[in-house]
């Protein structure tokens, strides 16, 4: 999906807009909405506190190496991967 200039934000995604989470930049915040991945990885990001309607802080945000956000006072560690399994808004 290509934005119009006129559309775009910081992290290039308009608000209101469900973004996998490797697509926001750091400083942001956003509301994990699902998360689209097997029921193992599934389970895990759960037991991270990664479930939908959490809000979470973007620490760092690299296009290959790890993501790093704030989850209820916590810092998770994320593989690109499973950033891309997690939608936010």
């Amino acid at each position: 999906m290509m934005l119009k200039s006129s559309e775009k934000t910081e992290g290039q995604v308009r608000k209101n807009i469900p973004v996998p989470l490797c697509h926001i930049d750091a400083g942001r915040k956003v509301s994990v909405i699902t998360v689209k991945a097997v029921d193992g990885l599934r389970g895990r990001l759960s037991a991270m506190g990664l479930v939908p309607g959490t809000q979470i802080d973007v620490v760092l945000s690299t296009l290959t190496g790890p993501f790093i956000v704030d989850v209820k006072g916590s810092r998770v560690i994320l593989s690109q991967e499973m950033a891309l399994n997690i939608i936010v808004m």
